[in-house]
């Protein structure tokens, strides 16, 4: 990642630890600790995958990622927590600093578990014909 982070990735996971010296402003779509946040050193990101059969009530999100942060050993309120149900095989990362400033993108993209963000119900069909169906796109 160019900050000197570590960065692993499974199938149904990917996490990022923030270096021991680096703190980071992060903007995200995430469902714990979404919206704009500084993590501090030794903070972590987690983009969890989740069943496509997922209703996204139960169990409840927030508290799904506060447990797995937990189960980690991770403080849920020093983590950026995201769900999708996108194959981590999607996950892209791509860096560009100016002016001494770096910035990083973290996404992943799926197409077969349709909801629009901050959408807490299941998705309404609002395409046109012919156009390909909504998805996932997790952005930090």
């Amino acid at each position: 990642l160019g900050c000197g982070c570590a960065f692993d990735a499974s199938e149904t996971r990917a996490t990022v630890t923030l270096a021991p010296a680096a703190s980071w402003l992060a903007l995200s779509s995430a469902v714990l600790n979404g919206g704009a946040i500084t993590l501090q050193p030794g903070a972590h990101v987690l983009n969890a995958t989740v069943p496509a059969d997922y209703d996204g009530v139960s169990p409840e999100p927030t508290a799904l990622l506060r447990d797995w942060a937990e189960a980690e050993g991770w403080s849920s309120e020093s983590c950026i927590g995201l769900l999708t149900a996108a194959s981590m095989r999607t996950l892209r990362i791509a860096s560009r600093s100016a002016d001494g400033v770096t910035v990083t993108a973290i996404v992943t993209a799926g197409i077969t578990n349709a909801r629009a963000a901050g959408d807490d119900a299941d998705y309404f069909v609002l395409r046109t014909v012919g156009a390909p169906p909504p998805g996932t796109l997790n952005t930090i």
